[in-house]
């Protein structure tokens, strides 16, 4: 193992606040041959002079322009890879991490024994001991499943063995297969899914990953989180699908993927959200051309492919409507012959309604002759208890039950609101329905030239945004 050199490449950005904890552990790992590389994509925060002036260990690539995640690393990537003393096994490091004793020496043993092995990925932890990551498998939308996530980590995943990826956090990968696949795919700009595909394609070279739990973490996470909004839900959904579009078979797309995923469409009721991922599909139908050369030459397929590929965006493009906003209470889709029944929301305030006001009620009694007398003691013995403790809690309840309505009447009118978004959402797309056509046009016309340009080996093209 000692032969092995090691290049550990932190891509940075902003990361003044967590570059010391990150840097300080790492430099401390007891390894005998292993440099750090610290790619900094234009930080504002004065990240590269703190490299500069209190780790002069560490070897700085400033670039011009924020490069995102795989672009940083390539960088690193490229400069581990070269000179006289290239990297045996270079390491992906987050900024915000902060390795434990043996991480390193955890990672490049198992890439010294088998050269199998292509990849290897570490346990990463968050900071109260809890289990973040300990490899991962896919579900049939590309969601991962980080195993282990949340878990007190009592060693019930302490034993290595094969996973679906590794996460990017701390990922491993030995020269062999580097030089097999090449760097990231920096069309997942500006970051998601990146490092997945590198896994996919380091699997499909004929090496194996490896969770690594011997090689530990804790990750202090301070990366930026998805928020729901537009901003954030469309480039994680461009993402998803490019990584979907690039590795999947078109069987499996259409009968795992594509059932999954309306589904999935018909529960979501955020107009952000949906116009994200409808953006998301739009991408990916004008850029299609590329894409089916990159699965001609990566999966085999053949370019007439196209069609069912498009057929399939522009399907789930149609899939979200109005009906997902006020659902049939039956639960069935309306029909013209069956007009939709009213939703439960709208039910529930009809009666809220109907009972929101509670209001007296005189006693009664059907006994024969001493009825009246019963009557009148009732309301005479409560006529005090009445006054001073049952009518205030009456019209407490009568307050209560106003402000439920109320909140009722908001939700009901928030709807309407969210649907109101769609339906502007869905009116200016036209624009995007419009371009597609023309793109449409051009991808048959090229798809009928039977060279349809030079054979394409790497990544698939990106034409740029609309």
């Amino acid at each position: 193992m000692a032969d092995l050199r090691a290049a550990v490449i932190i891509p940075v950005w902003n990361g003044r606040a967590d570059l010391p904890r990150c840097l300080d552990a790492l430099l401390a790992q007891d390894y005998p041959d292993f440099q750090v590389i610290a790619v900094d994509n234009a930080s504002d925060d004065g990240s590269a002079d703190l490299i500069v002036a209190d780790y002069p260990a560490v070897t700085l690539l400033r670039q011009p322009a924020n490069l995102g995640f795989a672009g940083a690393c390539n960088a690193g990537l490229r400069h581990a890879s070269a000179g006289e003393r290239p990297a045996d096994v270079m390491i992906l490091l987050n900024q915000d991490t902060e390795v434990q004793p043996g991480w390193l020496a955890g990672l490049v043993a198992p890439l010294a024994s088998d050269p199998g092995i292509g990849m290897t990925g570490s346990k990463a932890l968050y900071p109260d001991g809890t289990i973040q990551h300990a490899g991962a498998a896919l579900d049939p939308q590309v969601g991962g499943q980080h195993r282990g996530l949340g878990e007190p980590d009592t060693g019930q995943w302490d034993q290595p063995g094969d996973a679906d990826f590794l996460s990017g956090v701390s990922l491993a990968i030995s020269r062999g297969a580097y030089e097999a696949v090449g760097g990231l795919d920096e069309g997942f700009s500006l970051v998601y899914f990146e490092d997945v595909d590198w896994c996919y394609r380091v699997r499909a070279a004929g090496f194996r990953l490896l969770y690594a739990p011997d090689s530990a973490l804790i990750h202090h996470e301070r990366s930026a989180q998805a928020d729901g909004s537009y901003a954030s839900v469309y480039p994680y959904q461009r993402n998803r699908l490019r990584l979907l579009l690039k590795h999947w078979p078109l069987e499996r797309l259409l009968n795992e993927f594509a059932p999954a995923e309306k589904a999935w469409l018909q529960r979501q009721l955020s107009a952000e959200f949906v116009a994200g991922v409808h953006r998301a599909y739009l991408y990916h139908l004008l850029n299609l051309d590329g894409m089916l050369r990159w699965r001609r030459d990566f999966l085999g397929e053949p370019l007439s492919n196209g069609d069912a590929l498009a057929a399939m965006l522009m399907d789930l493009r149609t899939v979200y409507s109005l009906a997902a906003i006020f659902p049939p209470a039956d639960g069935q889709p309306a029909t013209d012959e069956k007009p939709a029944a009213p939703t439960r929301l709208e039910a529930l305030l009809a009666e809220a309604k109907a009972q929101a006001r509670i209001t007296p009620r005189p006693f009664h009694s059907d006994v024969p002759v001493i009825g009246p007398l019963i009557v009148w003691f009732r309301n005479a013995w409560n006529q005090v208890a009445t006054k001073w403790f049952v009518l205030p809690l009456v019209e407490q309840q009568n307050a209560y039950n106003s402000a439920l309505l109320q909140a009722l009447e908001q939700a009901v009118q928030d709807r309407e609101r969210l649907a109101a978004t769609l339906v502007e959402y869905n009116s200016e797309s036209g624009r995007d329905l419009a371009e597609l056509t023309n793109e449409v046009r051009k991808l048959r016309a090229r798809l009928a030239d039977p060279e349809m340009g030079d054979a394409v080996r790497t990544q698939p093209g990106d034409r740029g945004e609309s």
